[in-house]
């Protein structure tokens, strides 16, 4: 496994435990695929769905400030250094999808963690 794929599922794994410990939400289906088939594949097949998956949903729906930057879409269009893993076709509808719901990068700073 390269440098990069190794970096992206680790970033895919570290936004599922921040999801689960700052938000409550624990996405065990969203953490089965990546065990199952990687954090590449789980991004496109997410990614490529018709709509927005519940996840999405449920990391926008989080109190006044949307935790959409925990999202795929977010993980993939965010990080350039990513870009190269994903078909133009791909990273279209990550970025429409973020669009369709106002999406800003940083738009809400993350909540300061107690020393």
């Amino acid at each position: 496994m390269s440098d990069l794929l190794r970096k992206f599922e680790a970033t895919m794994c570290e936004n599922y435990h921040v999801a689960k410990d700052e938000l409550g939400y624990d996405a065990k289906k969203y953490a089965q695929m990546l065990r199952t088939i990687g954090a590449v594949e789980t991004a496109k097949t997410l990614i490529n769905q018709n709509a927005p998956t519940s996840g999405f949903e449920r990391l926008w729906n989080k109190g006044k400030c949307p935790r959409l930057d925990l999202s795929v879409e977010a993980t993939v269009i965010d990080n350039p250094e990513f870009h190269c893993l994903f078909d133009a076709e791909t990273l279209k509808k990550a970025r429409f999808r973020l669009r369709q719901f106002n999406y800003q990068p940083n738009a809400c700073p993350n909540p300061e963690k107690p020393n």
